[in-house]
């Protein structure tokens, strides 16, 4: 048995991305013992220290091979035009002219034949967990189309575990998602929110989309602890995909520090993307001494679930901050400005029973709503955790239950 398995985070480098790919593979090595699990990754040395028993396929030719214009340079840029034909459906025939232009045009040949022979060899293609199939990563969703269709190509079963879709505005986008969607052989939400709608849009069988949860609650719930913390946990996301930028951060940190002086806690920063969300913490704790330039102590996402638990109360603008926060039973009060974000907040407050806080950065008032809403859950704490965990359980099941229908699917008809 073989299984091929693309991802969120190829460079591995954010602790959100690396803990859904854990999940993923400790899940199908549970069902497949004996299985062997090729990974698409940036560096196999980083992907052995995060998942032991996989073996990496090198995201340099994965990348060169799918890109646009890969083939016919300028006149290969249509993401649906005559160049992703030859790449997903006469891959030998595309290997063939990589080869031949290899040397002049400096591709790595030999790494895009070992991603394409990935795909070929595969008895079982996986799409582990992310919200990549959106407007917001346009790369990402012409790579996972790349990959998908020549898993199609070669008669390969496919499945999409533990996706966030959306928003989808541009046409091409939009259809090679649905490409991608329609033909899947079961697809896991892990959000009912704003996944299904997509999912009914586009006419998929009912019978093969699920919602379970995002893959990462598992890690963060199986590592809670009983006692609430007594700080206020923060991440701050600044990047053009979340729309916040530095012009936000003193209104933010004034926000919090009202929150922290009728308290009486203190700041504990949350970083997941690393270092980047380091950066941000630093400007918005400036001199308390929490301050650290090794990223708080946080070099795994066991190091930030713990780190979490030093709080009663998380504000975030990263996803994964609060999905890990939420799993352990600590509320939250999501900050969002660009549609990406205020979708996937959405989503993921929705299946946590809607008991948490979203602010939307551009209305009038948003930072005083922070310090509002962060004082109200701070009272709420207590009585919230029980409902929070429930909630975290009951997404660990329905995400276990999906990898078993796989397993049974693939045991049957091979699906």
């Amino acid at each position: 048995m073989r299984i091929l398995v693309d991802q969120s985070g190829h460079g591995l480098d954010n602790l959100g991305d690396v803990s859904m790919l854990q999940v993923a593979v400790r899940r199908l090595q549970t069902h497949w013992p004996d299985a062997h699990i090729d990974v698409l990754a940036a560096d196999a040395d980083r992907l052995n220290s995060v998942c032991s028993g996989v073996h990496c396929v090198p995201t340099s030719g994965y990348f060169e091979y799918a890109r646009p214009g890969s083939l016919f340079g300028p006149l290969g840029r249509n993401p649906l035009g005559l160049e992703r034909d030859i790449l997903v459906s006469n891959p030998d025939i595309a290997l063939s002219l990589f080869r031949f232009t290899s040397v002049v045009r400096s591709k790595p040949y030999d790494e895009m034949l070992a991603y394409v022979n990935a795909v070929r060899n595969a008895d079982l293609v996986v799409f582990s967990g992310g919200g990549y199939l959106c407007d917001t990563w346009p790369m990402m969703v012409i790579f996972v189309h790349t990959t998908f269709m020549l898993a199609k190509h070669f008669r390969k079963p496919t499945v999409l575990l533990g996706q966030g879709i959306g928003p989808l505005s541009s046409s091409p986008l939009k259809e090679m998602v649905r490409q991608v969607l329609a033909r899947a052989d079961l697809i896991s939400l892990r959000e009912g929110l704003l996944g299904p709608k997509f999912a009914a849009e586009f006419g998929l069988d009912e019978s093969k989309v699920i919602v379970t949860g995002d893959d990462a609650i598992e890690i963060a719930y199986n590592k809670r602890c009983d006692s609430i913390g007594d700080s206020l946990g923060i991440n701050i996301r600044i990047a053009g995909y979340s729309g916040v930028d530095e012009g936000s951060i003193e209104n933010v940190r004034a926000a919090l520090l009202k929150v922290v002086g009728e308290t009486g806690s203190k700041l504990v920063a949350l970083p997941i993307a690393l270092p980047a969300d380091t950066v941000t913490a630093q400007a918005i704790l400036q001199d308390s001494d929490d301050i650290s330039a090794d990223n708080y102590g946080i070099g795994s996402n066991l190091d930030f679930i713990a780190r979490a638990q030093l709080c009663r109360v998380v504000v975030t603008g990263s996803y994964h901050a609060a999905v890990f926060s939420l799993s352990q039973g600590i509320p939250v009060v999501g900050i969002a400005k660009s549609q990406y974000y205020i979708d996937k907040f959405s989503g993921l407050f929705d299946m946590f029973g809607n008991v948490c806080e979203l602010v939307l950065l551009d209305e009038p008032g948003a930072y005083e709503q922070i310090t509002k809403k962060a004082l109200s859950l701070w009272k709420q704490a207590p009585s919230l955790r029980p409902v929070l965990l429930s909630r975290a359980k009951s997404q660990i099941e329905a995400s276990q239950a999906a990898y078993s229908l796989v397993e049974q699917s693939f045991a049957t008809v091979g699906i």
